[in-house]
């Protein structure tokens, strides 16, 4: 065995290693160290990665979920479960990344389970899954006498409850740290509450001076002040990223201030004078898509002259005092009262109108489209009617597409719909001027238009008909527009697309046809191609512009963003329910996860996080199962239903 106490000690200088004579027994020595060296190195490299990933692998195989039988609802993890007394009142969370579940019982406080069941309060359990210790435990109390929901964050770490007095009536809420195990009171009587979903922060309304004003609060610190006289806040969460839209009303008008908040960063004017967002076009990062008015576009007047419109503007409601009454009677109080009921008859006919044109889109409200993104605002298109966006560019340069319209004058006046008014009622009158309107309403089609172009759009050469059976995605960079056509006669679709060459778009490249069946998950599109009359398919996936056949037989699919599918073959019907062989594709080969799996008991984060019951049957229930990791695997029996994952 080798000493190494007989080793150079540190404290020797290697000048005197020059000029130590070397022996051959020394020679051996120090050749057997330098191994042995080598070795405990290798062996702890080998060590190290063994343990990395061991720990990979644990993390990654994480699950929860939350099921029911015949005789209750129950909780299995992959470190193991327990059943749940108080779900069929309130039902548990499970954190997004499978480490934690939260769950309630009857409350511990006055009143006991009594005062849990119809005081509407709860204690809070939190539980770590990671842990078999925490497990068989039931994990640790969040807090007690909890009432109303319960907001946990992306991350699993930071939640929020709260709290009634039942004596006056407050209720607080409260940041818990579930990492720390703290809880820390903040606000009172709070009207929204949203919840970021990595960062350490919540932001949240209540009243202030008769108007709503939106706070902010990290742990620890005093609640921050952020805008007032709000009108409406709407929040997004994506990836772990935040964003909130601030509508703040103005002064004497219907138009209202556009603002945004990103995570904890400070609050950005976007714009004022807007009229409309396309709320559901927006993700955190992304473009933000708005409406402005401009007045030179085109309204229902311009379409129907209104020639009497000056001369109304000059008649006043006739006063009393202005006239001479004898006997009580006054030819000319009564003549001028007949004149200005006439004009509030047209005043009624010209809302009318106005509402009915409003409420059909039946003309352009005088729109233009911006965008927003962390480069600025940019005009994208002009005179667009909101209601007809068929799609839009998510993260790369601002593009919409949408129906452009025309509109021309008709020989209709408004004169000529006031003498309708004596023979005919209110609603009629209505309607016979709308249907000028749309008479004179001319779609030019489907357009795209580019950030900072003022032709007007390019025309896609579809209809506004056409557009009702289309549906329209944007590649990932915008390179690309796909349109997907159906045809209502034969059921099927057609798979084209348009090239964007720096704002010019290419021909129409027909890609496949006889679509039964398709999804866009951003830069991958599948689709589903079947011959007449049948049940079943081939299954292609289209990419880097090129298509591939990737399976047949196939009568569903899930795709996901990243390219995988989930991929369902040999549909069953049992009993009340259908049930297929699930495979999952990532890229190269279908692989058989299970078979007979229920389709109405699938639950799925991702292609790779999945539980299912399969062999299900309505009296006895079947196997659930989980599936992470590329693993599948056993997690209950009897199971009636999923009812979190």
């Amino acid at each position: 065995m080798v000493q190494l106490k007989h080793d150079i000690g540190i404290e020797t200088s290697s000048e005197e290693l020059k000029t130590k004579k070397t022996t051959p027994k020394n020679e051996n020595r120090y050749i057997i160290i330098i191994i042995s060296l080598v070795a405990i190195a290798v062996s702890s490299l080998t060590l190290l990665f063994f343990f990395a990933s061991q720990t990979q692998q644990k993390i990654d195989s994480y699950y929860a979920v939350v099921f029911s039988r015949s005789d209750g609802d129950y909780f299995s993890s992959s470190k193991g479960g327990f059943e749940l007394n108080n779900s069929a009142v309130k039902k548990p969370i499970i954190t997004k990344d499978s480490r934690k579940v939260l769950y309630y019982t009857a409350s511990s406080g006055a009143g006991g389970a009594a005062a849990g069941t119809t005081g509407n309060k709860f204690d809070l359990h939190c539980c770590d899954l990671t842990s078999k210790i925490q497990i068989k435990k039931g994990g640790f109390v969040v807090d007690t006498g909890i009432g109303g929901d319960i907001k946990v964050n992306d991350a699993g770490r930071f939640l929020i409850y709260s709290k009634k007095n039942d004596s006056t009536g407050e209720v607080a809420f409260y940041l818990s740290d579930l990492k720390k195990k703290k809880s820390t009171k903040f606000e009172n009587n709070i009207k929204e509450i949203f919840l970021l979903s990595s960062e350490e922060g919540v932001y949240y309304t209540k009243i202030k001076d008769s108007q709503t004003a939106l706070y902010k609060y990290t742990f620890y610190n005093e609640p921050q002040l952020i805008a007032e006289s709000i009108k409406k806040v709407s929040f997004f969460s994506e990836n772990r990223k935040d964003s909130l839209l601030l509508e703040t009303f103005e002064e004497d008008t219907v138009l209202f201030g556009l603002s945004i908040i990103d995570g904890l960063s400070d609050i950005k004017v976007v714009s004022t004078g807007v009229t409309q967002v396309l709320y559901e076009k927006f993700v955190p990062g992304g473009n933000l898509y708005f409406f402005k008015s401009n007045p030179a576009n085109t309204a229902w007047e311009e379409i129907i002259t209104d020639d009497l419109k000056e001369q109304d503007e000059q008649i006043a409601q006739p006063n009393t005092d202005d006239y001479t009454f004898i006997f009580g009677y006054s030819y000319q109080y009564r003549k001028d009262v007949t004149v200005y009921q006439e004009k509030v008859n047209r005043d009624e006919l010209r809302a009318s109108i106005n509402r009915t044109v409003a409420s059909d889109n039946l003309v352009s409200k005088g729109m233009d489209c911006f965008a927003y993104n962390s480069t600025g605002t940019v005009k994208v298109a002009e005179s667009t009617v909101p209601e007809r966006i068929f799609a839009v560019s998510g993260t790369a340069e601002p593009a919409v597409v949408f129906e452009r319209y025309d509109y021309k004058k008709s020989e209709l006046t408004f004169s000529k719909l006031a003498k309708m008014l004596g023979s005919n009622d209110m609603a009629g009158v209505t309607d016979y001027a709308v249907n000028a309107v749309k008479t004179a309403t001319a779609s030019q089609g489907i357009h795209i238009a580019f950030a900072g172009d003022k032709a007007g759009g390019q025309s896609l050469n579809i209809s506004g008909e056409e557009a009702q059976g289309c549906v329209f995605g944007f590649s990932t960079e915008s390179k690309s527009l796909f349109v997907v056509m159906k045809d209502a006669k034969v059921f099927e679709s057609t798979f084209f697309k348009y090239d964007n060459n720096n704002g010019t778009l290419s021909k129409r490249e027909v890609i496949d046809v006889n679509i039964l069946s398709f999804d866009f998950a951003g830069d991958f599109i599948w689709y589903l191609k079947t011959e007449k009359d049948a049940n079943e398919g081939t299954l292609y996936l289209y990419s880097n512009g090129a298509k591939k056949q990737v399976i047949g037989s196939v009568f569903s699919f899930i795709c996901f963003e990243n390219g995988e599918t989930l991929i369902f073959r040999n549909k069953k019907q049992n009993q009340s329910d259908l049930s297929a062989d699930m495979y999952i594709y990532s890229g190269e080969s279908c692989i058989l996860i299970d078979e007979n799996v229920d389709l109405h008991h699938l639950r799925y984060k991702n292609a790779k996080e999945l539980a299912y019951i399969k062999n299900f049957d309505d009296a006895t229930g079947g196997d659930l199962c989980v599936y992470v990791s590329g693993k599948s695997a056993l997690a209950a029996q009897g199971a009636n239903g999923i009812l979190l994952f």
